[in-house]
């Protein structure tokens, strides 16, 4: 049996697109890393610099990169045939684009699986990935604003899969792997200078929307199965 597994994030703020896009090119450079949340959750590791090729991971989800341009605010990621999402087919992305007077950051993933995998998704994947995919839009959004509106919370059920794995229940307990360090290197200092400018010249609305779905092979999206909001 085949499922359809569709999940999606974004947040939207009034700064220049390529603002956003020049944090998107620091996915994966170990501590210059300004989007992956590594204070919280497993770093997002590649073998080499971000290029189409590059292969990694983070924790124990495999995948390698399947699409990405310098400053192009778009990084797809294909997953591979083994780790933790052995049995998905399909691949996970950010994405930056222009909107309204600002700019959105999207998180997309799509893929298929089987009912095992689905299961797996729904009931130990899935809360793990949407609370860390959440984090990762606030680590932009300090970057961005200087400072996060409406921080994302940990549900009770994400502490306990946290604690089951040995890692800290409480995000004021700091890293898991050292104190986080924000250099100020020159790509920060780029982005920030594109969301100074953004700021000064809008004011637009933040808004953050989150929505996810697995679905039957066959049946329209977003129509669900196994539990209502998955």
């Amino acid at each position: 049996m085949d499922f359809r597994v569709r999940n999606a994030h974004e947040r939207r703020w009034p700064v220049p697109s390529e603002a956003v896009a020049a944090l998107l090119d620091t996915l994966g450079a170990g501590e210059r890393d300004l989007v992956w949340p590594s204070r919280h959750w497993a770093p997002l590791r590649l073998d080499r610099p971000l290029a189409v090729g590059a292969r990694g991971g983070h924790g124990a989800v495999r995948y390698r990169v399947a699409e990405y341009e310098p400053g192009g605010g778009r990084v797809v990621f294909a997953f591979e045939p083994e780790g933790a999402l052995s049995g998905f087919n399909g691949w996970h992305m950010f994405e930056a684009a222009p909107d309204r007077d600002g700019s959105v950051l999207r998180h997309l993933v799509v893929a298929r699986a089987d009912l095992r995998t689905a299961l797996r998704w729904c009931l130990l994947v899935k809360p793990i990935h949407d609370a860390a995919i959440e984090d990762a839009l606030d680590e932009v959004e300090r970057h961005l604003m200087g400072t996060i509106r409406q921080p994302a919370q940990w549900s009770s059920y994400v502490c306990w899969l946290r604690r089951r794995r040995g890692l800290t229940i409480s995000k004021k307990a700091g890293a898991n792997r050292g104190p986080w360090r924000a250099e100020l290197d020159s790509t920060k200092k780029t982005a920030g200078n594109l969301a100074v400018a953004g700021r000064a010249s809008a004011s637009g609305l933040h808004r953050k929307e989150t929505h996810s779905g697995i679905q039957r092979k066959g049946v329209p999206w977003p129509a669900s199965i196994l539990t209502g909001d998955v």
